[in-house]
């Protein structure tokens, strides 16, 4: 059973155009279920916990393009730039 994570990714700037996206994934939670992982992140009285901690690891709030609930091999094809099959 794949495990799920959720993953902020962050809007690009302008130098950040050749470099890639760059992305925060969480390590705890993680789900087995994608419906409740989905749930979690569409949950208003969740999104206050995950904004805290992004706050904590960059002592700012970034610009988010978007969160989605991914697998681990989904993340890797992410970072090295593959499509899945």
């Amino acid at each position: 059973m794949a495990e799920w994570f959720i993953v902020i990714i962050f809007a690009m700037s302008t130098p950040d155009i050749d470099a890639g996206r760059d992305m925060y994934i969480f390590t705890k939670p993680t789900y087995t279920d994608p419906d409740q992982c989905l749930a979690d992140i569409t949950d208003p009285q969740k999104i206050p916990d995950l904004m805290q901690k992004l706050f904590m690891e960059y002592g700012s709030i970034k610009p988010i393009e978007g969160v989605v609930c991914a697998t681990k091999e989904e993340i890797e094809n992410a970072i090295h730039g593959r499509t899945s099959a």
